[in-house]
């Protein structure tokens, strides 16, 4: 999708953030016969984007329970019931054994109600959120021009964040800037699709040092080249 600039277009931020969880110490349940090698908890943030033990990354099984009964070292989400699955490098339970986390992405929009792909974006944003791109290369240039994206404000009015940055994992974590069109008719926000894959990503990077206030974050942003040097 293009998005040209016109003074009749509106436009919208929506802001996903990878954020990391640690759930060893959660009670987890040995799942029923045959597949006594998966072990559940309810994950209540939704479907992971991936699940790793002791640093190393686990295989996601998107098929059936089954498959993460058979594969050690896998993860499996049933989305009807929330219950993330696991099947550990041990074949036991994860409690007092292992360092596990998962990571889920959080969403961020600048308008409400904000629903892409069936996720909801929490109006998190405002204007003054959205930072200036700017593209940068040295006098003495030998290639891996960097981006860089600023400083992106996020909302802690209500205090979503004031546990949430002592339990999650933020830093150093993927971010995405999604730039959408939408209307407003009667007061009504509309944007012009739903499907993420209609928004354009303006930015892609890694969360940097996170500045925490009862009114707001500062998330400094860091290029993914500059973190993969």
């Amino acid at each position: 999708m293009t998005i040209i600039p016109k003074p009749n277009i509106l436009l919208a931020l929506a802001l996903q953030w990878e954020i990391g969880h640690r759930i060893d110490g959660d009670t987890w349940i040995q799942a029923d016969a045959p597949n006594t090698n998966c072990w559940y908890i309810v994950h209540t943030e939704g479907e992971p984007t991936k699940v790793e033990e002791d640093g190393i990354e686990y295989e996601e099984e998107p098929g059936s329970i089954e498959d993460c009964h058979a594969n050690p070292s896998s993860w499996h989400f049933d989305s009807s019931d929330n219950r993330l699955y696991v099947h550990t490098s041990g074949h036991n339970t994860p409690h007092g054994n292992y360092i596990l986390l998962s990571f889920f992405w959080d969403r961020f929009g600048s308008h409400a109600p904000l629903i892409l792909d069936g996720k909801e974006y929490r109006a998190y944003l405002s204007d003054s959120s959205i930072p200036s791109i700017t593209v940068a290369t040295s006098t003495y240039h030998a290639g891996g021009t960097q981006q860089g994206f600023g400083t992106i404000k996020i909302s802690n009015a209500d205090g979503y964040f004031d546990a949430r940055l002592t339990n999650y994992i933020h830093e150093a974590k993927r971010m995405r800037a999604l730039v959408g069109e939408y209307t407003i008719v009667d007061g009504v926000f509309t944007p012009a699709s739903n499907n993420s894959a209609d928004w354009l990503c303006a930015w892609e990077g890694w969360s940097g040092n996170i500045t925490w206030s009862d009114e707001e974050i500062e998330v400094e942003t860091e290029d993914l080249r500059r973190m993969m040097i």
